[in-house]
């Protein structure tokens, strides 16, 4: 009986004290606020795609060229054993190489350059036709003020605000005298807006002159207006006689002022049009330039897949194409035998397109579940053109050869698995982080930097991925400190 109490006291106390603890982290303790923290660094990251294959007999296979042309050269015949990467036919280069002499010549760049001194040239003369125009307008201003305020007004009351003209007219020029004491007022407000754009022209605040120009040529033609209508008022009264002189001196400097704004119009015009015409000129010039490099890029391709290379140590079983024969995608140059053993894995089309098949194929690392802690080198041989179906996805059966048909001494055997890492692309020397210190807003990628006034949420962009860490493309230069909340 005493060692049932026992037995029970002890019961209650732990249960007291696991309940105590469970108060206490669940209740009292304070929250874990640290944070995590990683660095942007600058290393090397490959991307690589991770399957499963099975080891199987190898068998004869053929190569074909990737690209067209006529062969030129034939470098083994049926029966020779060649090691891997040996050539084994060519096609005929000549064009493509003397086509990419003529692109390294970089005759576009150097048309770039001349573009690029035209639109200077054509720059400078806008420029200078901007000016003179700047000019026309400024003499323009300043002979409309000078002839309607300067001249003209005393022959008003009160000219600025409502003008009254001042001499008794006769009955046929009542219709004029109404005409320009309305064209007066008309001109005060045009000159206000003449000089207010002229000013805002030469500050530099109004980068086109076509709207302070459109109000010089109005401002000048109803000023000629104004003197025309003066004139006949002065022809038909005798008081008015000695300003005749006057109001013709001004009707011939306001002509003057029209002619050379004209004149000022035109050539602004013409120096406009040259250089939009020589900035179009030039962006075609960059875009030959984009394109010539392009077209270097695939010149450079054809010749380096104008070459068939054993992909492993075989046998030529059979040469298909003699010199001078046309080859094409999809025709057999080459078949060859290799003794020994391949692996075949089935590839999702999500990752088919990084795999690259034949003698510059991706380079694969196979680990065999029945030799752990081993690696042994392989590269990707040829891609079935036909999908395998699993439940509906889709998968392309890859063949991998091992490296120059060696493996180490290590007795291998059909139907070992194995799991293979696939090279898709290395990047040397670049921006690497974590993945997980990176997250997405608005399907954008984003990391939170930390600064001296506390973590800064900056967004990247981002490259390959190696599984755990990925590139980053641009937002961070290497050595930054990234913080994640715990």
């Amino acid at each position: 009986m005493k060692k049932i109490s026992t037995y029970l006291i002890v019961a209650v106390a732990a249960g007291v004290l696991l309940t105590g603890i469970w108060v206490y982290e669940k209740y009292i303790k304070a929250p874990d606020t640290s944070n995590l923290t990683f660095t942007a660094e600058r290393k090397d990251i490959r991307e690589t795609v991770k399957a499963r294959g099975e080891v199987v007999s190898q068998k004869d296979f053929d190569l074909q060229f990737p690209v067209s042309g006529t062969v030129s050269s034939v470098y083994v015949k049926e029966g020779d054993v060649v090691p891997a990467g040996t050539p084994l036919a060519k096609l005929d280069t000549r064009e493509l190489e003397l086509s990419l002499d003529k692109l390294l010549s970089h005759a576009a760049a150097k048309d770039v350059a001349v573009a690029e001194a035209s639109v200077v040239n054509a720059r400078a003369a806008s420029d200078a036709a901007s000016k003179a125009l700047l000019s026309s307008l400024n003499d323009g201003y300043f002979r409309a003020d000078d002839v309607v305020r300067g001249k003209m007004d005393a022959l008003f009351t009160n000219p600025r605000t409502v003008p009254v003209f001042n001499y008794q007219v006769g009955a046929n020029s009542f219709d004029l005298k109404n005409a320009v004491e309305t064209e007066r007022q008309r001109l005060e407000t045009d000159l206000t807006n003449f000089k207010n754009g002229l000013a805002a022209a030469s500050s530099g605040t109004l980068s086109d002159l076509s709207a302070v120009d459109s109000v010089a040529h109005d401002t000048l033609n109803l000023t000629v207006t104004f003197l025309q209508n003066l004139a006949a008022i002065t022809n038909d009264t005798a008081s008015l006689a000695s300003y005749k002189e006057t109001i013709s001196a001004a009707r011939t400097s306001i002509n003057a002022a029209i002619t050379n704004l004209t004149t000022a119009d035109g050539a602004f015009s013409t120096a406009k049009t040259n250089l939009d015409l020589a900035v179009k000129t030039l962006d075609l010039k960059r875009a030959a330039v984009e394109s010539e490099d392009a077209d270097i890029g695939i010149a450079r391709d054809k010749i380096a897949k104008s070459t068939l290379y054993a992909p492993i140590a075989s046998r030529v079983t059979k040469v298909w194409l003699e010199r001078q024969e046309a080859a094409q995608p999809g025709i057999n140059a080459v078949s060859l035998s290799a003794v020994g053993y391949k692996l075949q894995s089935d590839i999702s089309e999500l990752d088919i397109g990084k795999i690259t098949a034949g003698s510059n194929g991706n380079e694969v690392t196979i680990e065999l579940d029945a030799f752990p802690g081993r690696s042994f080198k392989g590269r990707v041989v040829s891609v079935d053109p036909q999908p395998v179906l699993k439940d509906t996805d889709k998968y392309y059966r890859t063949n991998v050869f091992f490296e120059g048909g060696g493996t180490d001494g290590v007795e291998i055997r059909s139907g070992m698995s194995a799991d293979l890492k696939i090279l898709a692309e290395f990047h040397k020397n670049v921006v690497v982080i974590p993945e997980i210190a990176m997250f997405k807003s608005g399907g954008q990628a984003f990391v939170n930097v930390e600064t001296d006034k506390g973590p800064v949420e900056t967004k990247i962009t981002t490259g390959i991925s190696d599984g755990e860490n990925i590139e980053v493309l641009s937002g961070l230069e290497g050595g930054e400190t990234l913080i994640i909340s715990s």
